[in-house]
């Protein structure tokens, strides 16, 4: 058989998870440094093969195009074991994604509470931010992950951050209903009565999208009934709008 054939092969064997054929490869004297994992580490691959690839020298550090690592591609299907052995193995932690995404904004946003522990105490940017601002916290925020939420903000990130346009993760959690989420940024802080750059706060956002129960907990905790956002419209308005009754009651 050729060198061609045979590196044909291998990557067939690696493409299909073919652990017996890799192990046999690497007996006759193949070297998988000569290979990148990222190559062969998508969203449905077995977390034991890659371990083994791991663990038999694969390159950890080489990226995909759009610059993912074997380490953001852990955290984003949430497979723990790779990514602590990964983050013993010297990985880059805070690598950005293209337009600036991390392993710790892509396991908060997919809601996987160990791995964000992990990176956490190896030590991620807390609040690094995505090119319009977006951060790990604001993720959690708008998907509704608490556990996480409550994770990240143990860990003293920055509760107030903004989106570009001004949004804060209160903001994001109000605007889709995310209850708990809410109260526990609001316990922990968070600026109730922040504007975006349209002037709308929180409270706008839950009663123009009807979310009755936030905004009961929104007025409890002081929000100002009043707020008028650029246009002079107030979170009754919002809720009206939409016709949003019980909402308009509260």
């Amino acid at each position: 058989m050729t060198k061609a054939m045979q590196q044909t092969n291998i990557e067939e064997a690696l493409k299909s998870q073919d652990k017996k054929t890799v192990q046999k490869w690497i007996d006759e004297g193949g070297k998988l440094s000569d290979y990148k994992l990222m190559d062969y580490y998508t969203k449905d691959s077995d977390e034991a093969f890659i371990l083994f690839l791991m663990e038999n020298g694969a390159d950890i550090d080489a990226k995909a195009e759009d610059g993912t690592t074997a380490l953001i591609r852990a955290s984003f299907n949430g497979h723990l074991e790779i990514a602590k052995e990964l983050i013993k193995s010297g990985a880059a932690i805070d690598a950005k994604y293209k337009d600036g995404w991390t392993a710790l904004m892509f396991a908060s946003f997919a809601g996987h509470l160990e791995v964000v522990r992990e990176l956490i105490k190896s030590g991620a940017d807390i609040d690094a931010k995505y090119k319009d601002g977006w951060t790990a916290l604001m993720y959690a925020s708008l998907d509704g992950h608490l556990e996480v939420v409550r994770e990240l903000i143990k860990a003293g990130a920055d509760i107030d951050a903004k989106y570009k346009d001004d949004v804060t993760a209160l903001m994001f959690a109000s605007s889709n209903g995310h209850l708990e989420v809410v109260k526990e940024l609001i316990k922990s802080g968070a600026a109730i009565d922040a504007k975006d750059k349209n002037g709308a706060t929180a409270l706008m956002s839950a009663s123009l999208d009807g979310h009755l129960e936030v905004v009961k907990e929104l007025i409890k905790s002081g929000a100002a009934i009043d707020a008028k956002d650029k246009n002079g419209a107030t979170a009754l308005m919002s809720a009206s709008l939409d016709g949003h009754l019980e909402v308009v009651r509260e």
